[in-house]
């Protein structure tokens, strides 16, 4: 099976755009960047990243100082 350079990034580029969108619409919902603009919200995607985290562990303690700011 062969894909071309061009397809390659023909379907890379559909799904950046896709995960762009999706990270956008999540952040558009969230009061504190409602009124931020997709231009905005887009350029600000890029500092993001994603963390997985295991279901009931903690992210940091009361008392203790957070290196992040999280969006859960």
């Amino acid at each position: 099976m062969v894909l071309t350079k061009k397809s390659y990034n023909n379907v890379i580029g559909k799904i950046e755009k896709k995960l762009l969108y999706d990270r956008i619409n999540f952040l558009k919902n969230i009061p504190v960047f409602h009124s931020l603009t997709r231009t905005s919200l887009g350029k600000m995607t890029m500092f993001f990243s994603k963390k997985l985290c295991i279901k009931d562990s903690f992210l940091y303690k009361e008392g203790e100082s957070a290196d992040y700011v999280y969006i859960v």
